[in-house]
């Protein structure tokens, strides 16, 4: 609960004020301390929360509310003798956690509808943070990641993924880049239906300077909005990919002078069980490969 409550009175609204000062203190759950919209303007106010007094809500929408919530505490109410409901939906889209007219509250009904503020409040900011925790990761986390939308339309794109394409601005990353993986997975969101498409590949994708990529891709459906939108992660396996193919490419030649020995050659275990042998071995013997493999050398002595 806020203890501290700090009222900014608008010229004008003394009685009005005098009149929820009273209601405050019978509620005995607030320390109240009263200041002018001047006063508070000019001066550093510390407290849990404001409530703010004006005897018109529709003179405060100007600007001058929206400059109280600006520098406000974590609460700011807005009290007004006339026109409340009228301007209501104004009030909150200036960023007021509520509004009411106090000529039709009792304190207990006071006290609920503060409470009531209170919970929206945490309500927001608890909301709020969660947001810019979740855009913090987003943004900052190791692994390229973009959001796509039914229409193959990239909506987001963190800085690992303009980092692995070489572009600067999400703008930058298209399709053409990408090879086709954008309407593939906006296609894969089409057809799913109500079920909640998941994809895994490998795929080969083109950055603007003309480097080839290879990368591992993952990507989840879920609903934004009753339309569904893919997170889309990106791994960079370029030099994975390049290490198989050196590592293939050095067993074929292994293996190419290995067959091509004319010396018969044969493999064995520590048990004298055939592993393997050259086509040397092959055409002299007349030994089928898959024949031989695992049994004991010692019966072919």
């Amino acid at each position: 609960m806020f203890q501290n409550l700090l009222l900014l009175i608008e010229e004008g609204a003394s009685r009005l004020a005098r009149s929820l000062e009273s209601q405050l203190d019978d509620a005995g759950s607030y320390t109240v301390r009263k200041l002018t919209l001047k006063e508070f303007t000019q001066a550093d106010s510390p407290c849990d929360g404001v409530v703010l007094i004006a005897s018109d809500i529709s003179r405060l929408l100007n600007g001058t509310l929206s400059d109280i919530v600006d520098r406000s505490a974590p609460l700011t109410v807005v009290v007004a003798g006339t026109h409340v409901d009228q301007h209501m939906a104004e009030v909150l889209m200036a960023g007021a956690d509520d509004a009411f007219d106090p000529n039709h509250l009792t304190t207990p009904s006071l006290h609920r509808l503060l409470q009531r503020s209170i919970a929206r409040r945490y309500q927001r900011v608890h909301v709020s943070t969660a947001r810019r925790q979740y855009e913090d990761l987003y943004d900052n986390m190791p692994v390229a990641a973009l959001t796509v939308d039914q229409g193959g339309s990239v909506t987001r794109a963190n800085r690992a993924l303009l980092n692995l394409l070489r572009v600067t601005r999400e703008q930058d990353v298209t399709d053409e880049f990408l090879n086709g993986l954008l309407s593939g997975l906006a296609q894969l969101q089409r057809s799913s239906g109500r079920t909640t498409p998941e994809y895994r590949d490998r795929h080969i994708i083109s950055v603007p300077s003309g480097e080839t990529l290879h990368v591992a891709v993952f990507a989840r459906a879920h609903p934004t909005d009753g339309v569904n939108a893919m997170d889309v992660y990106l791994t960079d396996i370029t030099e994975l990919e390049l290490q198989a193919r050196r590592a293939m490419e050095a067993e074929n030649y292994r293996r190419e002078i290995y067959d091509s020995s004319p010396v018969m050659i044969v493999c064995r275990d520590v048990r004298n069980r055939f592993i393997d042998s050259n086509l040397t071995v092959l055409r002299t013997t007349g030994f089928q490969s898959d024949s031989v493999v695992g049994q004991s050398i010692l019966n072919y002595l």
